[in-house]
């Protein structure tokens, strides 16, 4: 596992990476190109998530509620 503080730099990059509006990112000596923003929203995504599970607080969820009359 990573350590917090690699984790959030990543993060932050991607981040600066998503609003420069390019797809491609380089971390050390491994370069990542992803195909469309979904891609890279999701891999922040994930990263938020590991980072919240790392500190030991659950990222928030969205939570949709559906109901019926019945008929």
């Amino acid at each position: 596992m990573t350590d917090i503080s690699t984790l959030r730099a990543r993060l932050e990059a991607l981040k600066k990476v998503r609003s420069s509006g390019a797809l491609e990112i380089t971390f050390g000596d491994r370069t990542i190109r992803y195909r469309n923003d979904r891609d890279l929203a999701t891999a922040i995504a994930a990263l938020e998530d590991e980072i919240a599970q790392a500190v030991g607080t659950p990222r928030p969820r969205n939570l949709v509620v559906r109901s019926t009359k019945g008929w």
